[in-house]
Parts: C-alpha cells; sequence; structure tokens
C-alpha cells in the first residue's frame, strides 16, 4: 500500500509540475515548451537559467532539447552573451557591496586615493586581476584644465 500511495503521490506532482509549466509557458507568451526553448536557448540562455525558469531538472531539460532538435552546447563553452551576463552580474554585485551605482567609477576614485589592487580587491569581494581589468575600462582621468591665469613664457 505505501508504494502504491507513493506512486500516486508522485503522479499527483508530476502532474502539478506539467500545470505550473503550461501556466508559466503561456504567460511568456508560448504555446510548447519546446518552442520557448528554441527561443530561450538560441538567445543564449543557459541551462541552469532554464532550468529555474521552468522547474525542469537538467537531465529532463536536455531530453525536452534534444526532442525539440536543439543542439545542446558543448559544457564549458560560452557564449558571448553568456559572458557579458555574467560580467554585467558580478560587476552590479560589486557596486552593490561597496554602495556604488557604478564600479568601474568607484574603482578609480579610491585608485586615485591610493587605494592598493589588493585593499580593491577585498572591498569588492574579487581578486587583484579583476580589479586591474576594471581599472583598465574605467575612464581616463581627466586633463587638467589650463590656470585662470597666463602662464609668463
Amino acid at each position: 500500500r505505501r508504494a502504491e500511495a507513493l506512486a500516486a503521490g508522485r503522479r499527483t506532482v508530476a502532474v502539478h509540475r506539467e500545470q505550473e509549466l503550461t501556466r508559466r509557458l503561456e504567460k511568456w507568451g508560448h504555446g510548447t515548451l519546446h518552442d520557448f526553448l528554441r527561443c530561450a536557448y538560441s538567445d543564449g540562455a543557459s541551462l541552469d537559467d532554464l532550468a529555474r525558469q521552468t522547474g525542469l531538472g537538467r537531465a529532463r531539460l536536455r531530453q525536452e532539447l534534444q526532442a525539440a532538435g536543439i543542439a545542446v552546447r558543448a559544457t564549458g563553452r560560452n557564449t558571448a552573451v553568456g559572458k557579458r551576463s555574467r560580467a554585467m552580474r558580478h560587476d552590479a554585485a560589486a557596486a552593490q557591496r561597496v554602495g556604488a551605482d557604478d564600479i568601474t567609477t568607484w574603482l578609480a576614485e579610491r585608485n586615485r586615493e591610493g587605494w592598493s589592487l589588493s585593499r580593491l580587491a577585498a572591498a569588492v569581494g574579487h581578486s587583484s586581476p579583476w580589479v586591474r581589468a576594471r581599472l583598465s575600462a574605467a575612464p581616463a582621468t581627466p586633463a587638467p584644465t589650463d590656470p585662470p591665469w597666463p602662464i609668463a613664457r
């Protein structure tokens, strides 16, 4: 009896998950799971993103991608969209840690104040090479303006 009750409970949960997935797909304007997967995966969504959005496990998600005729990207292969998305998330998280709107500006200002790379890295929660890369992307320091008085020559 226990095995039958367990199986019935699992069927009920599976039906509920399928109904919830159908409701989400309709809300997002997609008629089928395969249609959604084609759109999202071709736009650069990762398997983790798709699993989080659909509530499917990775094994089932891979099966559905294959059933939809979508070639799954090799593990570890980064798309430009994925790289850019992760970089933006990391920058936003670092800015939030230090209470800044723009992390590159914040880093450049602290660097001009004399903060070391290791101190900056500790403040934002990243490595020194990460900080160095953000500093190299920071806008150049504006050139000093001419003094308001004439220079004797």
